[in-house]
């Protein structure tokens, strides 16, 4: 009975030990990639989800009506009450922070495509939406980072006012 648990044993750890040596490979990259997935967007599609991104982020339902008509008493809710009771919700401010930081490092990566592709164009509407963002957010933070806000391509995840 004994000699059987550990004959069984050896053979779950052989099992084991084959599977762990056998299963590994040095070029997992090449073995998982996609071949169906896009390895760059046009800068024109880029533009659209910009466009769409920031006039859903800072232009919707929730950022224009409900925070705002809800601090001023127009609206009462039975869900979400905070902003009734004149407090804000972190998750709401820093979407809206992290969102329009996203959409501007979208413009700048169109603005690199448009100068490369010498589409002149598209590098008025890329430096146009810029303006318009960054406007939408010092009227709505006042200071913000500027210079270093558009760099997350370089690895600035904390730009510098």
């Amino acid at each position: 009975m004994i000699m059987k648990r550990y004959i069984g044993k050896i053979i779950a750890m052989t099992f084991i030990a084959t599977l762990l040596t056998v299963g590994c490979t040095d070029s997992f990259e090449e073995v998982n990639t996609d071949p169906d997935r896009a390895k760059d967007a046009p800068a024109t599609n880029v533009l659209a989800f910009v466009l769409r991104y920031h006039s859903a982020t800072f232009y919707d339902v929730w950022n224009n009506m409900n925070e705002p008509s809800t601090y001023g008493g127009h609206l009462a809710k039975i869900q979400y009450i905070d902003e009734a009771r004149y407090q804000y919700r972190p998750g709401v401010v820093e979407n809206k922070w992290y969102y329009g930081y996203i959409t501007l490092n979208n413009v700048n990566e169109i603005k690199k495509k448009a100068e490369a592709d010498d589409a002149k164009n598209l590098l008025g509407v890329a430096k146009v939406m810029e303006a318009f963002i960054f406007h939408a957010m010092t009227d709505t933070w006042r200071d913000i980072p500027f210079t270093d806000a558009i760099k997350m391509a370089d690895g600035v995840l904390l730009p510098k006012y």
